[in-house]
């Protein structure tokens, strides 16, 4: 067994942590959490449609990185700065509010 570092991303003021790679699931949690706290969504409210449309969006293009970059470090080389601020702000202006 192969012990690896956990991969931590900030949100709000808590550390999300959770298994690296080879698993995807902290990254991918990390990208929806980073893309989602570029938009307002405390203040949507829980029945927005638009706050459930930017988690949405934020998901499809966590998922999207998931299937091009994230794999078994071993044997393919991952890219840094996934979680990166600047990234995941890049990442979040494809989201336009109300609008598929």
């Amino acid at each position: 067994m192969k012990e690896r570092p956990a991969v931590c991303a900030p949100y709000r003021q808590y550390d999300i942590c959770g298994m690296g790679p080879p698993s995807s699931g902290a990254l991918t949690v990390g990208q929806i959490l980073g893309i989602s706290s570029n938009f307002d969504l405390a203040g949507m409210g829980a029945d927005s449609p638009t706050a459930w449309q930017v988690i949405g969006d934020a998901s499809r293009l966590a998922f999207a990185d998931r299937g091009r970059y994230m794999a078994d470090s071993d044997y393919l080389p991952m890219p840094e700065g996934l979680l990166d601020k600047d990234y995941l702000a890049q990442r979040a202006e494809l989201i336009k509010e109300g609008k598929p």
